[in-house]
């Protein structure tokens, strides 16, 4: 079999693995690579302003990764992060996963400690992407514990090849569920945007439900190395 051939045949499953994604608000079952390493650059505002942080996520198995974000001016929380896909099914071009996520939430400025702890369900494929998780979030103090709910719809623009661009929007849905008796909702439109090994994510969170402040923003700058 030719070396030309044989590319041919391997080169749209390594696409398929390459531009796996994550929702841009809710919570996604991808897992780097073992070994793989992603740093990313973000921005998250509101009204009353907004923050940046950086992160590092690092594959420590083909199937559990870790994460750690930091505040870029020192002064807001610091996370860390765990991701365990424990079940995957691939097919042509299409795969489906599940993980556990856990995530510990250290806000040293309000002196609290707050953990997240769910699974969240990824489907992927050519064209289309559906996503959906459900969490648990224990918060220190006197603050309500909320469950955190999210349904996500994701469709490629122009499907093409490993070099090429690729778009994908996105509409999330992101419930809070306080367990006092509240729901918050948004409805968050945004995009994916993926070159080789860089994405851009864009994405703003719209107020539909509940007692909640105006659109929130998100911007974030991912490489994969």
């Amino acid at each position: 079999m030719s070396a030309r051939l044989i590319s041919l045949l391997v080169l749209p499953l390594l696409w398929g693995a390459a531009q796996a994604h994550d929702p841009i608000f809710a919570v996604g079952p991808h897992v780097i690579y073992r070994g793989g390493v992603q740093t990313a650059f973000g921005w998250r505002g509101d009204e009353g302003g907004g923050k940046l942080a950086a992160d590092l996520t690092y594959g420590l198995t083909g199937d559990l990764a870790l994460n750690l974000e930091l505040p870029a001016d020192g002064a807001g929380p610091v996370e860390a992060a765990g991701k365990y896909r424990f079940w995957r099914r691939d097919a042509l071009r299409l795969q489906e996963s599940t993980a556990l996520a856990v995530r510990l939430i250290d806000d040293r400025g309000a002196n609290r400690r707050d953990a997240v702890v769910g699974l969240t369900y990824g489907y992927e494929s050519r064209t289309w992407y559906r996503w959906a998780a459900l969490r648990y979030r224990r918060n220190a103090g006197a603050r309500d514990d909320v469950l955190l709910m999210d349904l996500v719809l994701g469709r490629r623009t122009w499907p093409g090849g490993y070099r090429d661009p690729d778009w994908v929007w996105m509409v999330e849905w992101n419930g809070v569920r306080r367990l006092g008796g509240t729901t918050d909702g948004y409805l968050s439109p945004g995009l994916f945007w993926t070159l080789r090994n860089f994405a851009v994510k864009l994405g703003v969170q719209l107020p539909v439900a509940g007692n909640v402040d105006g659109p929130r923003g998100r911007t974030t700058l991912e490489w994969h190395w």
